[in-house]
């Protein structure tokens, strides 16, 4: 049996369904991390003070004296590490998925609402294979959708005014921080921007959720045609069979 086609409208909401579901693996994964970096945090553990000597290979070729290592203390730190530069990385996917999220909801709402059937999110590439300096953010930076008789667009709005809130913080923290030198008040304002700027991928991934949403709204109307399209269509069928 030959596979279905489906309707441009069901294949652009399983493109921005799939930037969500890589959104929570992200998160996910986060949270994973930022947990197991707080179960090695040296003021919730007591470590154990026993100790292994470190003795060197007797053909060592350079002068090492013996030494003493404290096992646990060792793992504690050396998992500590580990699992710092996993919620580093994590984070930073985390936040890219979710803002590719929202804005593959935002650029979906927009090419409906302009006429357009595009199957599927389109985000463009440079040269080098990365996405072209976040050039997807352009559909948040233009505002939310404008939906009439929406329910949640009040909500809508109040989640956009958060995310933008959060990326205009990380635009000035990036800025300073290219600076070579900073004066106190300068250094003070990147903190506090980096601050603000702290939760972004739970503020992007909570405003994907409602365009998600949004989406299913802005495309009533496609849907609605096309299940006409289809029922004539069938109606016709029907009729030239029953003339046959």
């Amino acid at each position: 049996m030959p596979n279905r086609t489906l309707p441009w409208f069901d294949s652009l909401t399983d493109s921005v369904s799939a930037l969500g579901e890589a959104a929570r693996e992200y998160r996910h994964a986060y949270r994973a991390a930022c947990l197991a970096r707080e179960s090695v945090d040296l003021q919730r553990r007591q470590l154990h003070d026993g100790l292994i000597d470190i003795t060197p290979h007797p053909d060592t070729l350079w002068t090492e004296s013996p030494y003493n290592r404290a096992p646990h203390e060792h793992a504690i730190f050396d998992l500590g590490r580990m699992y710092l530069t996993a919620k580093f990385e994590t984070e930073g996917l985390y936040e890219e998925a979710a803002l590719m999220y929202a804005s593959a909801g935002a650029w979906a709402i927009r090419r409906v609402q302009a006429g357009e059937q595009p199957p599927l999110v389109v985000f463009r590439r440079d040269l080098d294979g990365t996405f072209a300096s976040r050039s997807y953010l352009s559909a948040l930076y233009d505002g939310p959708p404008a939906l009439e008789r929406y329910r949640d667009s009040d909500r809508l709005q109040a989640a956009h005014s958060r995310l933008a809130e959060r990326l205009a913080a990380a635009d000035v923290a990036e800025d300073l921080a290219g600076e070579e030198f900073l004066a106190d008040h300068e250094a003070s304002a990147m903190h506090e921007a980096l601050d603000v700027a702290q939760d972004t991928g739970d503020v992007a991934y909570a405003l994907g959720e409602l365009l998600e949403t949004a989406l299913g709204f802005a495309l009533l109307d496609p849907r609605q045609e096309h299940a006409r399209s289809e029922a004539l269509a069938h109606a016709g069928e029907q009729q030239a069979e029953a003339a046959k």
